[in-house]
């Protein structure tokens, strides 16, 4: 079995915004503004290191920030705040109203900026982030860009805008701009006007590339075994190329035995390989087995099944 990667549905940077209709069918009644903050920091993104700074009209609004530091201990939550909901918003852009179908498709995108240049336009999450009542309600929602996977839409997008930065994130302090655009896809893509944005400042320490920081570099090791990793790396090496760090991402091997006689055929288990081709850097999920011979499990350890991959920066295999 392969675990599988989330990747963030990646945008052309230069996808045309579609305007409001102006005879556009009415709005469904949504959460409006839920809070005093909520009106203070109408279309702007917030941010904080505490979770509960941005609870859902109880925000904190002293332990706002805008300062962060790659590869420190804090994590980067946010909460967007509209004027409107996500169903409305894609409803607004056609005359004809078709919100039976576009609710179902309807997202959110975030554009990100390094330093005043476009990186990466990424929806948050799939089409299903929201419920359909979330997406016909909403006007506001907190997430997470680091070191918390409870929100795994915003961190996953957050970690392939790393990904793209490439060599530009060098250590020092960095400007990173935030966009939201309601965007459907349900015959192509389509994105609304941008309903919020924001601004924070990224510290990038000499180490904030670090390899076992899975926020930021490669999956967290279930199991750790030299032998079983080097044959990984080995059995991938014959296979698709070079492979930097083999990881092991399940805690035990499956047993696969034949099916109608029950006779142990072999063990499977799944990890991770990084390396680079054609100048990227990336990490994969493959499958991995050893053969039984009746008396014990063979040495030689070989490649059974590919999976998804995963964008990273570069800096995380130096």
């Amino acid at each position: 079995m392969l675990i599988p990667i989330s990747n963030a549905f990646a945008q052309d940077l230069n996808t045309v915004i579609t305007k409001e209709n102006p005879k556009h069918p009415a709005d469904l009644p949504n959460d409006g503004i839920t809070s005093p903050t909520h009106k203070k920091y109408m279309g702007k993104i917030v941010f904080s290191k505490k979770e509960a700074a941005l609870e859902w009209g109880k925000e904190i609004e002293s332990d706002f920030t805008n300062k962060f530091t790659l590869g420190g201990p804090d994590p980067i939550y946010l909460r967007v705040y509209m004027n409107n909901s996500l169903s409305n918003y894609i409803t607004r852009l056609s005359e004809k109203d078709r919100r039976s179908s576009k609710d179902i498709t309807a997202a959110y995108s975030f554009k990100l900026y390094l330093d005043g240049i476009p990186i990466l336009y990424s929806r948050y999450g799939t089409r299903s982030a929201f419920s359909l009542e979330e997406k016909q309600t909403f006007t506001t929602f907190r997430s997470s860009f680091y070191k918390d996977d409870g929100y795994s839409k915003g961190t996953n997008v957050f970690k392939n805008f790393l990904s793209k930065t490439e060599d530009k994130l060098t250590p020092g302090d960095h400007k990173i701009k935030v966009e939201v655009y309601p965007m459907d896809d349900y015959d192509d893509v389509f994105l609304a006007p941008m309903v919020a944005s924001g601004e924070f400042t990224l510290t990038v320490s000499a180490n904030a590339f670090n390899l076992n920081d899975d926020a930021v570099c490669l999956p967290k090791a279930m199991m750790q075994d030299k032998k079983i990793e080097a044959g990984m790396l080995k059995a991938f090496n014959n296979s698709e190329g070079e492979g930097k760090i083999a990881r092991i991402v399940e805690s035990d091997w499956t047993i696969e035995r034949n099916q109608t006689t029950g006779i142990i055929l072999r063990h499977a288990i799944d990890g991770i390989i990084a390396f680079t081709k054609n100048g990227k850097c990336k990490y994969q999920v493959f499958g991995f087995a050893q053969d039984y011979d009746g008396t014990k499990f063979q040495d030689r350890i070989y490649l059974v099944s590919v999976g998804s991959s995963k964008d990273i920066n570069c800096s995380c295999l130096k």
